[in-house]
């Protein structure tokens, strides 16, 4: 069997993304979005908020997604 990676971590009404490439997870939370639209659910973009652990890359301030702007930050609390 082929090794199978977990790229979020659903549990309740949280849903943390993970993702190796910055681009790959601006794509997932715009069809994270576009999905859950669909049964009536939004994404509550001022809660939104994107931990980089690559210490190489230039630091962000925030990302744009959509439209909203999603702050980044050193650490936040899941649950």
């Amino acid at each position: 069997m082929g090794e199978e990676i977990c790229t979020d971590l659903d549990y309740a009404d949280d849903v943390p993304l993970l993702a190796s490439v910055l681009e790959i997870l601006v794509l997932a939370l715009e069809i994270l979005h576009e999905e859950s639209s669909h049964i009536g659910l939004e994404i509550n973009w001022s809660k939104t908020k994107l931990q980089v652990f690559d210490d190489t890359s230039t630091p962000l301030s925030k990302v744009s997604v959509l439209d909203h702007d999603i702050e980044v930050v050193d650490s936040f609390v899941y649950l």
